[in-house]
């Protein structure tokens, strides 16, 4: 009688399916991850819009008057129609007067006021990712350009401007970012 040992291993269809298995798993991890950090700077650009609201609104308390931009789009934004400002300098008078410590960047950007590609609109704009002020003195408005990442917006939320407000972005054939303005602002 001959001795048969079984050899032990893999064949080569186990392991395909095992790494198809990990290939898909993985693939499911990142797009989570994304999607996370994406709502995550969702909440943050929410967040600064708030604190820069309330300083506004102290500005406002002492001078009767909100900083004015003589409607021009001041902004760390590159390029038209915005006018290029300092990191601090993007809303006048509002750092020199301490009402705030510092004007934020958008989270996207984190420290950089490089020009940025669009990435909603296949790389054909710059400068995305970034916030935008504009004044007359009597009326505010700010928003955070093209910068909704996280999937399923939510139209109700306070924050929320889309579509007929032409922020000159295309996330997917819809434009729509987040903005506070004062009562007369929301035609600018």
């Amino acid at each position: 009688m001959k001795n048969f040992t079984k050899k032990s291993g893999f064949t080569l269809i186990e392991l395909l399916v095992a790494i198809s298995i990990i290939g898909i798993l993985t693939a499911v991890g990142v797009n989570t991850f994304e999607n996370s950090q994406g709502r995550a700077r969702d909440s943050k650009r929410q967040e600064d819009l708030k604190s820069i609201e309330k300083a506004l609104e102290l500005y406002y308390q002492d001078n009767k008057a909100y900083p004015t931009t003589g409607l021009a789009r001041w902004s760390t934004c590159t390029g038209a129609p915005y006018v290029t400002q300092t990191t601090n300098g993007w809303i006048p008078g509002l750092v020199t007067g301490n009402y705030i410590r510092q004007l934020p960047l958008d989270p996207k950007r984190g420290t950089s006021t490089a020009a940025m590609a669009n990435t909603y609109s296949n790389g054909a704009g710059t400068s995305v990712f970034c916030y935008v002020y504009l004044s007359n003195g009597t009326d505010y408005k700010m928003y955070a350009h093209c910068a909704i990442e996280g999937k399923g917006i939510d139209t109700n939320n306070v924050f929320y401007h889309g579509g007929a407000l032409n922020y000159n972005c295309d996330n997917g054939g819809l434009s729509y970012t987040y903005a506070i303005y004062s009562d007369g602002g929301v035609g600018f």
